[in-house]
Parts: C-alpha cells; structure tokens; sequence
C-alpha cells in the first residue's frame, strides 16, 4: 500500500484481501477502510506472521474500520481484511494507508489503549469470570491513558465495554452507573452513535432487572437519538428490544408493532441477522397469544440464520423457543431434545439466564409426566441461577411453578413458603412501574398467572386443613388479584398527588394533554370516515407517540409526588371486612375462574361459603353461547333475507332458556340459600364480564322454574369488594349535587341532518330539502325497530357507515325531563349536545348525567372509541365530538349515577384482572358512585322505553338505581313487545348497589 493511494474493492463473504505495508522501526501507521454495505475485520501481523492487531469496531456494514499502530520493528506488515459476516451478500470497501511516520509518545500511548481495549474485549467474550475480571483490568487502563491523550471517544468506548463487562458479571448497578458516566461525554464529544449504544444498552439492563418503565425510556431516547442522527439502519436493534419490552408486558399490539418496523428497517439494509431476531421474536409474541404452530414455524425459520451468522445468543433463544412451542403443543419428546441442546449451548456458551430459563423448562416437561422429583430438582437448580440476576420477575415465576410441583408432591409446607415468594417478588416488580397502563398489563399476565396459582394451592390446603383459614386467605389473593389498578387510581383520584411537583412537570403535562386530545380526535375522525389504511396508520403512530410521552411524564410526576407511594398500597379487603359491607338484604358473590378449577366466594353479612365450580374454559364457552344467543339479532349475515333472519332469531330465543339454565346451573345454582338476599352483588371473572346475570334462571324457593334472577332480586355488579370500600368510604362525607340531572341526546353528526339543513336554508334564504325535512319528520315508529346506538366497529365493512340520527334518543331526553322537574334537569340536544359541554365543570352540579347517542367501539383503535355527541356545530364547521375515557379520566364528577344510554358502553379492553376496561372505571375515576351501561348493540325504541320505566322509578317512586332498574326490566318483561331479555338485559348497574 501507498500512502495516500485509496483502494476500491469487492469482497464476499468467502474471500479476504491481504496487503503489504513498509515501514522502518519505531514508526506509526494508519491505515482506514470504509465499509460499503459488509462488516469487515482486519488483522495487522508482523514480519514474522505475529499478530499485532485484529479489529472490528461495531460500525456493521457501514462506516470506518481504522488501524492506527506505533510499531517498533521495522520490516514488512501484512493487514487482512476480511468479511466478519457468513453468509451475508458481498459488499465493497475502500481501503487508504493514510500516514506512515515516525512515531511519537503519543503515538505509542494510544497504541498500548487500542491493544489494552481489543485484549479486553477479546476476554469479554470468553465470559468466564476470570477474564472478565482481568478485561476490567485492561479497560481501566485504556481508559486512563485516554484521559491522558485527552482522545473523549476512546474513552468513551473504553466505558461502554466496561460496561459491559459488568454486565456480563451481572452486576447491574455498576454497569449502570458506569455508563451513566459516559452519557455526558458522550455528548460534549458529539458521538451520537456511542451516546444511542449506551442508551440502549441502559434500556438492556433495566429490561434484565424488570425495570420497564425506564427500559422504554432509554430504548425510546436511543431511537430518537440515532433517528436525529440519520442513523435510521442502526435503530432496527433497539426497536426490536421495545418490542421484546411489550410482549413482557403483555401489550401484544405495541409488540408487533415495533418488531414489524424494526423488519422494514432490517430488510431494507439486507441486516439478515437482525431480521432473524425480529422473526424469532415476533413468534414469541405469537406464543403470547396462543398461536403454537405460527410461533414454532417462525422460531424454525430463524434458526439457521442465526447459526449461518455465529449468533450464540440468538441460536440459543432459538432453541428455547422451540422447546417451549413442543411443550405447550403437547410434544414432549421434542421439546425435551430441544431443551437438552439448549441446555448443552448455554452451559459452552456461558449463557446462565438462558441456562436458567432451560432448566425451569425442563422441569415443566418433567412435571407434566408425572415425574416429581425431577421437575423438582431442576427448577431448584433454575432457582439458583435465577436468584444471582436480580430478575425477580422470572425468579418468581420458578417459585411459582416448583410450588405447585412441591403440592403434588405432597411438600405442602415447601409449596406454601414457595408461592409466599412468588407473590412478594412479583408485587416487587409491579411496585417499580408508575406508569399505571404498564402496571396494568404486566399484571394482567404475570401477576394474574401466580395470584391464580396461589388460590388453587391455598384451596388445596383448604380441603386438607379446613379449620386453618385457608379458604379466607385465598378470599384475600382474590381480592389482590382483581380491579387492583381500579383501586389503585380510585386512591388516586381522591388525593392530590400533584401537590408539591415541580410547575414546569405539571406545565408539560397539561400541553401534552390538550396535544393528546388533538391526535385522537383526529384519529376518531378518519377512523369514523374510513380513511386510507395509510392516513389512518400516521394518525394512530403520532397518538401512540404523544400517549407514550404522556405515560411517561405522568410516571416522573408519580415519583416525585410525596403521597403516591404510599397510595400505590392499595388496601384490599378481607373476608370479615367484605362482610361488614354488607346488609342483612345483600348477598355477595365473587367468582374466580382457573385454568384447571374455578371458584365461587358467597358473602353475607354473618355467613361466608366457598365453592368450587368448573374450570374457566367451560364457563367462558357458556358464557359465550348465551352472549351469542342474546346477540343474535345484531349478527348481520351477508345475503340473509328478513325471513331468514326471523327464524334464526326465533330458534336463538328458543336456545337462550336451555343456554342460560346452563350457566346458571355452573355458577348460580351453588349460591343456594345466598339467593334468598334480595340484592346480589356480583363481581365476575372472564367470560361472565359479559353476561347479565339478571337474566340467568334462578334455583330458589321463591322463583318458578325458568324464571330470571332479576324477577325476584335486584342485582349490581362491582369490580371487587375492595372497590367497594374505598367508594363507601368516598360517598360517607360527599355532598349531593344541587340539581338532579343533565341529559345529552340526539345529537347531530353530519350535514346531510336536517336541523343543519334547516339552519343553513333560513340563512340562505331558502327552504330546506323537502325530502329531507319529509324524512326525519314523517317516519313512523316501526321503521326504526332495527336502529342500534352503536357506530360499527372499525374492523367491519361497513365501519363508519351507519352513524345517522337515533330518533329516540329526542323522545327517551324529553320523557326523563317530563318525569325531572324543569328546575332541576338540563336538556342538552341537538348541537348542544356537544363534547365542550361534556367537559365543563358545570356538570358536577348535576347527581345524574345521561347520555343517549351512539357510542363508538373500534377493536382495532380502541383508543378512540367512547361516545358520540355532535361532529359539527350550528355553522356546519367540524367539531371533535367524541368523547374517550382517556377525556373522563381529567374530569371531577361527583355524580350519584352516570347512564351510558348507548351501545355496549360497558364493553372495552378486556385485561385478565381488571375486567372489562372503558368508559365505567373512567366514570368512577372522575368520581361517580354508579354507572349504568350496556353490554350488546341496544335497540333505539326498546332503550328509550325502558329509559321512561328507570326514571319513573328513579325520580317519581324513589326507588334505587338498583331496585328502580330491576322494576323497569320486570315490566319489560310483561310488554310482549319487549319481553325478549335483548330489549331489556342489556344494562347493569356497575358500582354502589344501594
């Protein structure tokens, strides 16, 4: 090589280039390639064939690879350049021997750091903990000599790698603090890609620790970091790690989100490796969600990618997934051979987490055979390695399995300490997360899972010892193991934890709401308008952004408030004190559905009973068949005629009863005398969120057979009974509002209404559309029988398509506000039924608040879904009219009842725990004793008329909402018109049942 003289060439994978260069004794050399789409490495060797140097900085396929050498011996140096990446494509580079000249102090200060640095990294690599050690060793004095030569970036890449070191160590608080050391350094120096590679590996660790909430935050600030950078190729990897976040933490959308963007990003810069990762990982999140066979086939096709690439880290999370994928396929044998190559790589690799993970899941295959002991020993040696990572989340998810094990082995003492720690390390994890969305969902699954285990082993030991107590303690975990982030925002709601945070926080916080606000609203808006897929999709990515920046600020305002720690320890209720919530007239059950067994808690007020009921697969597949059957009326069937859809209904109505008895028999018949109680308080699990039990055949002496719960009792349902207390102990000291109620109906949506047509004619001088005003004014009643208050889905065909006028909404306002006295009740129609007035503090003089207009549910953007009020004002100029749950959370509304007169209102997000999370636990968030809502797509001229009954019972006889909406479904029932439970079961009252 010539100095100066730059080299251009091609090079495969297979191949490497070899080049010669004179120099005479003490001299220095630099020599710089530019990689042009391949990862290159170079070795520099001595005359003599010694190896001097080997290099390969973290470039990738892009950027600079630089040698620079103080040499002492003169004579013929060879530098080999070649691929570090088999079977990638074949790419070029440039080649420049940029200086050969005497060498100074300097000169050879830095090479003696460069050579201390590649040595380390080399023992890094080997991860025993004696050569990590000795890196440490050799890093420290890199670094130093770095400080002396005043080199910023060699410094900063000798803190990275010690960082890593540390991390391989497993002594996460020092690498932490380590590279917190580098970040300002990083930054005066102006090395975007080392300041991007420490935010990531920052959000690796906490990710490792169970610390998601600032996993994210890094993994976001790398992101956005490199993205400022231009550096889009090199945010693949980090995108990818957020999506590995999400499916931890049970967010399966957010996951494929983020995996699929990192696969745009690794196929558009041929980045095989990293687009393996995201297929192995994305089948993860399938295994998530149930889909074995996609996770398997996904997780066989990275595979050979990783080994083809050398990945010893991917090749053996490969095998694990493959395992695990057997195993809950039921393929034993399989999964054993792929656990037992697993195994045998983590121990050569020197991988302990993924040795661990090997060893719990050997175990479960070993469990499930039968074969105790084993399964036992090796989730004790799973424990073990566990226990030295500071990972309590997986360290609890051991305890949980080898207690249950411990149980069937008759280890019963064994098996109880053990679930003691897994419910104290899991609750560890959930403490660390402020973000309340994220604490939600990582309960959901891992937490639910353990409180789940817990309360079958307790019932178990509740059948050996049942003097002992076991049956209450499981009462408890049941109540810790449901609405916990309800009670949590309950405590919440009614304490100022913004107290005493710093004004600039709570500034951001009110800007980035009112920002919110703006994207979903426009998201409602082209979601509602069926928009182009791609509209639709930056609409939705800008709201995901803002929501997540919101969470975020909102977790910093969280930590630095003096009182939300002390909220965060939500009190749950015990079974005596579940009982002092209850009158001699109340009866409560809590249902608890498991995967192998479920159970039933029958509270009064001086007598508890537990019962165990089927496993959860059977009633969720009851409760189902009955939703369906009650719903078969709003099924649209493509090319149905009227007559055809008479007679599939007529055979539904004809089903429901055996459907229903059903039901009843697996979950209400064993409450027997309980169901003397006039009031039942329900709190549900899984499928019976969806069912209304009022309608369900009641086994009592009071009830003929076949006859609905409702005919005979007033029934509630409540999120828990510690939801309760808290409510209780709020309404104890609350004033009523001085006025009854404020009504919002018929509002208007669109143009083509005629009370705009009618505005915009008198200002034109012009008379309206006469078909128009024919329409809306003409039509008789029985030409709307078929009018649902429910936009259609945003998954649907017709989505968007059938938001028109509900004409009984008008006649439902004016027969509540006939029955309200004029004084004390507010109509809010037509345009004024609008979301500002929604907003307004004024509301929170009114006990009731009505609302009867269309609700609008999206699966696929439940974000925007809530409810509809007018989309334009009198002008004709748009208007946001939804109003979200995320816009009822910032209200105060201390109201006795909120009705949801729309469809399915009380239907939402269903999060295994929480139950059914919309616009009910936003309402009771914003202070409201009760919610009345739905639970199916309600018949317009049915729900105005069972409205009129409500409110006579309400307003005029005084009744409670309870009694007052059990006296309007009984007289339903006796309408012939109406007596089908889907006119009149659709609504339950959620919260206070007196």
């Amino acid at each position: 090589m010539e100095v100066g003289k730059t080299i251009q060439r091609e090079l495969t994978p297979e191949q490497k280039h070899v080049y010669r260069i004179t120099v005479a004794a003490n001299q220095y050399v630099s020599v710089r390639i530019e990689q042009q789409g391949l990862d290159v490495a170079l070795v520099l060797a001595a005359p003599g064939g010694q190896q001097v140097l080997e290099l390969d900085s973290p470039n990738g396929r892009n950027g600079p690879e630089e040698i620079q050498a103080a040499l002492t011996d003169a004579g013929e140096y060879t530098l080999e350049v070649r691929a570090n990446e088999k079977g990638a494509p074949a790419g070029r580079y440039t080649a420049t021997l940029t200086a050969v000249r005497d060498a100074t102090a300097d000169d050879f200060k830095s090479f003696r750091a460069t050579r201390d640095f590649i040595e380390a990294r080399q023992l890094i690599q080997k991860r025993g903990a004696v050569s990590v050690r000795l890196a440490l060793t050799k890093l420290a004095e890199a670094e130093q000599l770095r400080v002396e030569l005043g080199d910023k970036r060699g410094q900063i890449e000798a803190i990275i790698h010690t960082g890593i070191a540390y991390q391989v160590l497993g002594e996460q608080k020092t690498a932490i603090e380590t590279y917190q050391r580098g970040i300002p350094l990083a930054k005066e120096a102006g090395a975007v890609g080392n300041e991007a590679t420490i935010y990531n590996n920052l959000g690796f660790i906490y990710y490792r620790v169970d610390d998601f909430q600032n996993a994210l935050f890094y993994m976001r600030l790398c992101v956005d970091t490199l993205l400022q950078a231009g550096k889009e190729e090199d945010t693949a990897l980090t995108l990818g790690n957020i999506g590995t976040t999400y499916t931890t933490l049970n967010e399966p959308e957010k996951a494929i989100d983020y995996f699929s963007r990192a696969q745009v990003i690794a196929r558009k810069y041929k980045l095989r490796n990293l687009e393996a990762h995201n297929t192995k990982d994305l089948g993860a999140v399938y295994a998530s969600l149930g889909d074995h066979q996609r996770a398997l086939a996904m997780q066989l096709e990275a595979l050979p990618v990783m080994r083809q690439t050398r990945d010893a880290a991917g090749v053996q999370s490969c095998l694990g997934h493959i395992a695990n994928a057997y195993f809950a396929l039921g393929d034993d044998q399989n999964a054993l051979e792929y656990f037992g190559q697993a195994l045998k790589n983590s121990v050569e690799w020197k991988l302990s987490l993924e040795q661990a993970s090997t060893y719990r899941g050997i175990g479960r295959v070993y469990d499930r055979q039968g074969d105790l002991p084993k399964a036992i020993d090796n989730f004790k040696t799973a424990l073990g390695l566990f226990a030295r990572m500071e990972s309590p989340r997986l360290t609890a998810g051991v305890h949980r399995v080898l207690a249950e094990t411990e149980f069937k082995a008759g280890q019963y003492v064994e098996a109880e300490e053990n679930m003691r720690k897994a419910i104290e390390l899991i609750e560890s994890v959930r403490s660390r997360i402020s973000t309340q969305e994220l604490r939600t969902s990582f309960f959901s699954k891992a937490s639910r899972d353990i409180y789940e285990s817990q309360i079958s082993l307790l019932m178990g030991l509740h059948k050996r010892a049942p003097e002992k107590g076991y049956d209450r303690e499981a009462f408890a975990a049941s109540e810790k193991a449901r609405a916990r982030s309800l009670l949590e925002l309950l405590a919440v709601a009614r304490a100022d934890i913004r107290q005493g945070v710093d004004k600039d926080l709570l500034d951001r916080e009110r800007g980035l709401r009112t920002k919110l606000g703006e994207k979903a609203g426009l998201l409602s808006r082209l979601v509602l308008a069926r928009a182009a897929d791609d509209r639709v999709a930056v609409a939705k990515s800008d709201y995901t952004k803002t929501e997540e920046e919101l969470q975020q600020l909102e977790a910093q305002i969280r930590k630095a408030s003096p009182r939300y720690a002390a909220l965060m320890q939500s009190q749950t209720v015990s079974v005596a004190e579940a009982q002092a919530l209850l009158d001699k007239d109340s009866a409560l059950l809590e249902y608890s559905l498991g995967k192998d067994r479920s159970f039933l808690w029958v509270i009064t007020s001086d007598s508890t009973q537990v019962l165990e009921l089927p496993k959860r697969s059977e009633i969720d597949q009851a409760a189902r068949n009955v939703y369906e059957l009650l719903t078969a009326r709003n099924r649209s069937i493509k090319f149905e005629t009227v007559a055809e859809k008479k007679v599939r209904v007529a055979k539904a109505d004809t089903e429901l009863l055996q459907a229903t008895s059903l039901l009843s028999r697996m979950v209400l018949a064993p409450a027997g005398k309980a169901l003397t109680k006039k009031r039942v308080l329900i709190v549900p699990d899984g499928g019976l969120y969806y069912v209304p039990f009022a309608i369900l055949p009641a086994a009592t002496p009071q009830s003929a057979k076949g006859q609905p719960l409702v005919l005979n009792h007033e029934v509630a349902n409540l999120p828990s009974a510690s939801a309760l207390a808290i409510m209780r102990k709020e309404l104890a000291g609350r004033v009523p509002a001085p006025r009854t109620i404020a009504i919002f109906a018929d509002p208007v949506f669109d143009r083509e209404d005629e009370r705009y047509q009618s505005l915009a004619a008198k200002k034109n001088s012009i008379s309206p559309a006469p078909g128009l005003v024919a329409k809306n004014r003409g039509v008789q009643a029985e030409e709307f029988t078929d009018l649902t208050r429910a936009a259609s889905d945003a998954g649907g065909e017709n989505a968007g398509a059938n938001l028109g006028r509900l004409p009984f909404t008008r006649k439902e306002a004016e027969g509540i506000a006939a029955i309200a006295s004029a004084q004390q009740s507010k109509s809010l129609l037509d345009f004024s039924a609008r979301r500002g007035t929604a907003l307004d503090p004024e509301l929170s003089q009114y006990r009731i608040i009505h609302f009867a207009t269309h609700s609008f549910i999206s699966s696929a953007h439940p974000e925007v879904s809530g409810i509809v009020l007018s989309l334009i004002d009198e002008k004709g100029d748009d208007r946001d009219g939804f109003l979200r749950a995320a816009d009822v959370y910032n209200l105060k509304l201390p109201a006795d009842l909120i009705v949801l007169s729309g469809c399915r209102t009380g239907l939402g997000k269903e999060i295994r725990g929480e139950g059914l999370v919309g616009m009910t636990q936003s309402f009771m968030y914003a202070g409201a004793a009760r919610v009345m809502v739905s639970l199916w797509d309600v018949q317009d001229e049915a729900t105005a008329e069972l409205m009129k009954r409500f409110y006579r019972g309400l307003l005029t006889e005084k009744l409670s909402p309870a009694a007052a909406l059990r006296a309007a479904q009984v007289s339903m029932t006796h309408d012939k018109r109406w007596s089908s439970p889907y006119y009149w079961a659709g609504f339950t009252l959620q919260g206070e049942p007196r």
